[in-house]
């Protein structure tokens, strides 16, 4: 059974899809969202994005900004999408989660974590 199938039965009041409808409203940003969800545990910060795609940061912005989506919230939805999916594989703990997906400390990692889920990563995969 696949991770997006289970994803009910672990979490029954899971708050957020797991993967969020996304309209790009310009078909360069496709390449970009794919980039991002492929590379989760590197340095992935606006300025190294734009630069492997050729664009500058003002412009990728742009390009995110009109799509309606912020750089930051959807590497981090990105994230602990992915942190959920090794998580409940019980392949790592929370700490080698958290560098895996590309967090620099599991601090920020569950804080974001909790931002985005509603509880903390133990917390959250215990249901």
């Amino acid at each position: 059974m696949s991770f997006l199938c289970m994803l009910p039965l672990v979490c029954r009041k899971a708050s957020f899809p797991t993967q969020p409808f996304i309209i790009a409203h310009d078909n360069r940003l496709l390449p970009v969202l794919e980039y991002i969800k492929a590379n989760l545990g590197k340095d992935l910060s606006i300025e190294n994005v734009a630069s492997h795609f050729g664009f500058s940061v003002r412009n990728l912005t742009r390009l995110f900004t009109n799509s309606g989506i912020r750089f930051v919230h959807y590497l981090n939805y990105q994230r602990v999408v992915r942190a959920i999916e090794i998580l409940t594989d019980n392949v790592m703990n929370i700490e080698q989660t958290a560098y895996e997906v590309g967090f620099n400390s599991p601090n920020s990692f569950s804080r974001v974590f909790r931002q985005i889920t509603g509880e903390s990563p133990s917390k959250y995969i215990r249901h």
